[in-house]
């Protein structure tokens, strides 16, 4: 019994390559859009990504920005 070795040439490689990532991209994509968001990325009532920031005088004032639903 002799055993073979099997392989694609060079072109045939990037082809391949390319539409195995490609099919990938496009199952990941059709994933996301059927599932959502993950429940921690959206906005709740309740103040999240609270940030401070320094203003043009920090010594006499400061800014404050964070983000919940409407």
């Amino acid at each position: 019994m002799t055993k073979g070795k099997f392989s694609l040439s060079r072109p045939l490689q990037t082809v391949t390559l390319i539409s195995v990532l490609a099919l990938v991209k496009l199952a990941a994509a059709q994933n996301n859009t059927a599932l959502g968001s993950p429940p921690w990325q959206g906005a709740s009532v309740w103040p999240d990504r609270v940030i401070q920031n320094f203003s043009e005088d920090p010594l006499r004032s400061i800014t404050v920005t964070w983000r919940t639903d409407s």
